[in-house]
């Protein structure tokens, strides 16, 4: 019997042709492939969908091959916060036919519904702001091997997955600590709504959930490599860590030698993704 952490994401990010937005389910977007390929429920953005791994060099393979499958032709730039003429926003609800009210929650008790500053300001010009996002899932599995009877005193084993419970808003206060706090600098990063931190949504009860509050410019390899062993690190050892009292400022960590120390120091030294994200992770293409 094996315990097995399993991380998986989404990533949302804007399509362009040229300097004109392309969205996935306008006739322009399904012509270009890009509703085939994912896009969000709002339809705004393109969105890609990898598998889950349990360790960060699978989970960057299996974004690779998920971006390989990206329709050629568009640029893919990586917007936290997208602007939008009020026209096509709302032709986009039209397309979609209503957008489900999320059941996003936030540990912080911030309302999802709630207008952000930047969301107002757009609106007083005529325009209305959107959000992209890199969206972490996590859950937990136990993998043992379970005897069957097939036919009379015939018996076969099979390898099955037990879901455990995670402490999910625990977890989702220390990514706030250790990941949103190391990235938000990037463009667009802390703008309100999703783009906030602290949001998180139950996906299996309590054994699997996404951290919504990531920006689409955390989506690099080395950043998501990093982030997965950041993850893995927190999950692994919650409960000492929650002990430690980690507070808005991750330098309460004194002990500079620590695996997570060295992890969050690596993540805060990177770059945010600007190039076009096909190119970026399907670079031999």
């Amino acid at each position: 019997m094996s315990e097995k952490l399993l991380i998986g994401l989404d990533a949302e990010f804007m399509a362009y042709k040229g300097k004109t937005p392309i969205y996935p389910t306008t006739e322009e977007g399904i012509k270009a492939g890009l509703r085939n390929f994912g896009c969000d429920e709002f339809g705004h953005c393109v969105e890609a969908r990898p598998k889950e791994a349990d360790n960060a060099n699978e989970l960057v393979t299996n974004v690779m091959k998920a971006m390989e499958k990206l329709p050629e032709g568009l640029k893919y730039v990586p917007e936290n916060a997208h602007t939008m003429e009020k026209a096509d926003y709302i032709k986009l609800i039209r397309a979609q036919g209503g957008k489900r009210l999320s059941t996003c929650k936030n540990i912080h008790k911030q309302d999802i519904l709630d207008d952000s500053p930047a969301e107002l300001e757009a609106r007083k010009v005529g325009k209305r702001l959107v959000y992209c996002g890199m969206h972490i899932h996590v859950s937990k599995v136990i993998k043992r091997k379970e005897s069957f009877e097939v036919s009379n005193n015939v018996f076969k084993t099979k390898e099955v997955e037990i879901p455990v419970t995670v402490p999910m808003k625990t977890l989702v206060w220390l990514f706030d600590v250790c990941l949103f706090g190391s990235l938000a600098n990037d463009k667009d990063a802390d703008v309100g709504r999703y783009r906030s931190p602290g949001f998180y949504e139950l996906k299996n009860g309590k054994h699997h959930f996404e951290y919504r509050s990531l920006g689409i410019t955390a989506f690099t390899p080395e950043r998501l490599y990093i982030i997965f062993e950041i993850i893995k690190e927190l999950a692994e050892n919650v409960d000492d860590y929650t002990l430690l009292g980690l507070q808005e400022n991750f330098k309460v960590i004194k002990d500079t030698e620590s695996v997570l120390y060295k992890l969050v120091d690596r993540l805060l030294n990177t770059k945010p993704a600007t190039k076009c994200l096909r190119k970026l992770w399907v670079p031999w293409k």
